[in-house]
């Protein structure tokens, strides 16, 4: 059984189309200036000129609005003329618009993995322009991470596994670039999907792997990979073999924590037979409406929690602390509690809340060290 604790999507041709864009630009750029030289070698010198200034301008639409005057201005020794320019930049401004079409079966198969596995979206290039055509798919909401990187070597893959905590034999990358989504992750000791596209880019050409080889897997498309991943995961007959993964997430998603509290209120409303529970909060505004404190709490069953108590200094004194309280308490009675509890630190306010009734029935120390924590209740 493999145990994924987070899985990497690319993006351009692996969730939508992208190097048609760039076939198109290319054929026209060819055309252009076929009465200087042969379509082919135009081409030729747009791949070498492209791949000299990889490091300088890095990859995406802007990087080959580039190196495509560039080549220009050096296949016509200078002669290329103002118009010629304009069609370029008339070209990519086309590319830089264009909408964004997702593959076959791309936003139900993103949408079904979120479901099951953190998911993360790894992509290269243009900040700007990636982050815009990420926002035209209307995919980011399956996403719990995304990331426009510069390059995708072993560092980057490396780097990124660090900074959200997995380690490389628990997580899994997928993509159609043999070269930046397969190759540098497979070296880490990650698994790694390949899913080929109809043409590639020849910048992105590599070697696959051998059939078998460790980590290695490829699908024709992407709604292969819930397959995949169904093969991977399922339960083997090693009886230390874990059926299911524990995950450290540090932004869990909304709909994830939700799960989890309607869990554990099912689980209590099967114990109890109630279900009543309502969150309490109380504000101080002035008269322009700027929060100046506050009651958060909640009322569950016939007890009052109060989980904060704030008031801006310029209030302190004022009694605005035992107006809140005193007011929480009796909406909590209006709503049948019999009773409250809350705790504070040992630099907070725990004579505040004696002198209100509320009895000390628990202390933690050293919280932090030097200090306590104080728990207390009060009967309503």
């Amino acid at each position: 059984m493999k145990r994924i604790d987070l899985i990497a999507l690319d993006a351009d041709d692996t969730l939508w189309h992208n190097e048609p864009y760039y076939t198109e630009a290319q054929a026209e750029f060819t055309q252009m200036l076929a009465r200087y030289h042969e379509p082919a070698w135009v081409q030729e010198r747009l791949d070498r000129t492209e791949a000299r200034n990889m490091a300088h301008y890095g990859y995406g639409i802007k990087a080959f609005a580039l190196s495509t005057i560039e080549t220009a201005v050096e296949l016509t020794e200078g002669r290329v003329t103002g118009e010629e320019i304009q069609r370029i930049l008339e070209r990519i401004k086309r590319m830089l618009a264009a909408p964004v079409e997702l593959l076959p079966q791309i936003a139900e198969t993103v949408a079904s993995l979120a479901e099951s596995y953190p998911l993360m979206l790894i992509t290269k290039g243009d900040l700007l322009d990636q982050q815009k055509k990420v926002a035209r798919s209307g995919l980011a909401e399956y996403f719990r991470h995304i990331e426009v990187v510069s390059e995708k070597d072993e560092d980057t893959y490396r780097d990124l596994l660090a900074r959200h905590s997995v380690l490389p034999e628990h997580f899994m990358m997928v993509g159609n670039s043999l070269r930046s989504d397969i190759l540098p992750v497979l070296a880490l000791g990650a698994m790694a999907v390949y899913v080929p596209y109809a043409t590639t880019w020849q910048y992105e050409a590599a070697q696959a792997p051998a059939p078998g080889a460790e980590g290695f897997h490829q699908i024709e498309q992407l709604s292969q990979l819930p397959h995949l991943l169904g093969r991977l995961t399922a339960c083997n007959d090693s009886p230390d073999a874990p059926a299911v993964t524990l995950v450290v997430e540090d932004d869990p998603r909304q709909a994830d924590v939700d799960v989890v509290l309607k869990g554990l209120r099912a689980f209590n409303l099967k114990k109890t037979g109630r279900s009543d529970q309502r969150a309490l909060t109380l504000f101080l505004r002035d008269h322009q409406g700027t929060v100046l404190g506050g009651l958060l709490g909640e009322i569950y069953w016939n007890t009052l929690a109060i989980n904060i108590l704030w008031v801006d200094e310029s209030l302190r004194g004022q009694d605005w602390g035992a107006s809140l309280v005193e007011k929480a308490e009796a909406i909590a009675r209006e709503s049948g509690c019999i009773q409250a509890h809350l705790d504070t630190m040992s630099f907070q306010a725990r004579p505040f809340y004696e002198k209100h009734g509320y009895v000390l029935f628990g202390q933690m120390d050293d919280v932090p060290v030097g200090h306590q924590r104080f728990y207390l209740h009060k009967k309503l």
